[in-house]
């Protein structure tokens, strides 16, 4: 663990001082392809820095997902002289916060993008979405309580994994996905936490209640992983849907932006997949994501002829999506998640953070006997298997 973490410094020092430098080349490159070049050192970098890590899996994603698709996205903005990046106003401090950590920022005085006539029902309210995105109440950070709770979940892990072999699969599926979403919230939180206390700026909230979602559309756009969202939909749907549009006209724009971009997102999930576990891809991803953009598009459609005349109820719509979801990525991706033993691996560093904590108040040794007696020493054998 101590060279992970050794690794784990190296490559956020080599990470920040590329950012600088790509914050030097904004001020003197002009935007375009002249800019974008000077920069695809660093974007190809940031691939290939996340790949120190061997063994850690926290450390491995949480790098993965900062660099390779968080930062690669906005410096792909940041060249075309768009994005979060591209205030010239932006103070150093901010751009490299921005730059490496997945979060929004609120701008004082944002501008707003014209609205877009209605032409196609519900097409209009994803289309026009500003590129700069204003926080509110309702859609800034929650109280700092609400996230502690969610993390306080998190150990209830160990339980469940060291009664793993008496439980139902389906049961264990669950209480794995659940886990995936709490601590990719948590993790967020954290990131937007950090930033809005040492920048002193507001920043957006990273989910907004996906469980409360009442479409495809409305989870996948509104609700989960917002800060994924947001930059998908500055580098994917809308250069495309504004390109395609003139040729093909808004319902064929609308499609194939739509396509790409979930394309591109079981894309980048198949990158951090390599990076993790250096495996080659089995697509599950790709197929789930593909799947999920081409629900939104048939659901837009049906919404479009009977949304008028039938309105069911949140209690029964949110629940059946969240159950398609859970069950598409249960059939196409959790399964090969499962056989890398990703829940061991969450365990063995869950158990490795509380023995280091433990440590710094004088009880060092004493975590993981206390897990021997409560659960016997299989459960830990099989943590040292992995």
């Amino acid at each position: 663990m101590e060279g992970e973490i050794k690794n784990y410094l190296l490559v956020w020092t080599s990470a920040i001082l590329s950012l600088y430098y790509c914050h030097g080349v904004s001020k003197v490159v002009p935007k375009g392809i002249l800019r974008l070049i000077p920069m695809l050192p660093v974007m190809c970098l940031f691939v290939f820095l996340p790949l120190q890590f061997l063994t850690s899996y926290h450390l491995g994603y949480s790098t993965a997902f900062c660099l390779s698709w968080v930062a690669n996205f906005k410096l792909l903005l940041l060249s075309f002289g768009t994005g979060p990046l591209s205030d010239p106003s932006l103070p150093l401090s901010q751009f490299l916060a921005v730059a490496c950590l997945p979060i929004i920022i609120a701008e004082e005085n944002p501008t707003k993008e014209a609205p877009i006539k209605k032409i196609n029902g519900q097409y209009e309210e994803i289309v026009e979405i500003p590129s700069s995105v204003v926080i509110t109440k309702s859609n800034g950070l929650k109280p700092y309580s609400h996230y502690a709770m969610k993390a306080m979940y998190l150990p209830s892990i160990l339980l469940f994994y060291a009664y793993r072999e008496s439980l139902n699969p389906k049961m264990l599926m669950f209480f794995y996905m659940s886990n995936v979403y709490i601590g990719l919230e948590v993790m967020l939180a954290l990131c937007a936490i950090i930033a809005q206390s040492l920048l002193g700026v507001e920043v957006r909230k990273p989910f907004d209640e996906p469980l409360l979602s009442t479409s495809i559309g409305d989870y996948w756009g509104k609700r989960w992983n917002l800060i994924s969202s947001d930059i998908l939909r500055l580098t994917i749907f809308r250069p495309i849907y504004n390109y395609v549009k003139k040729i093909l006209g808004r319902t064929w724009a609308y499609f194939l932006a739509i396509m790409a971009t979930f394309l591109v997102s079981g894309l980048m999930h198949e990158l951090l997949n390599y990076q993790l576990f250096r495996t080659g891809p089995n697509w599950g991803y790709t197929y789930f994501f593909v799947m999920q953009g081409l629900c939104v598009v048939i659901e837009g459609e049906l919404k479009k002829k009977f949304s008028s005349r039938w309105h069911p109820p949140r209690v029964i719509v949110s629940p059946m999506i969240i159950g398609f979801i859970m069950i598409t990525f249960v059939w196409l991706v959790i399964l090969d998640l499962m056989q890398k033993n990703v829940d061991t691996l969450m365990v063995k560093e869950y158990v490795l953070v509380y023995e280091f904590l433990m440590s710094c108040v004088g009880l060092e040794g004493h975590v993981m006997p206390l897990f021997n007696r409560a659960f016997g020493n299989s459960w830990n054998q099989s943590l040292d298997e992995t």
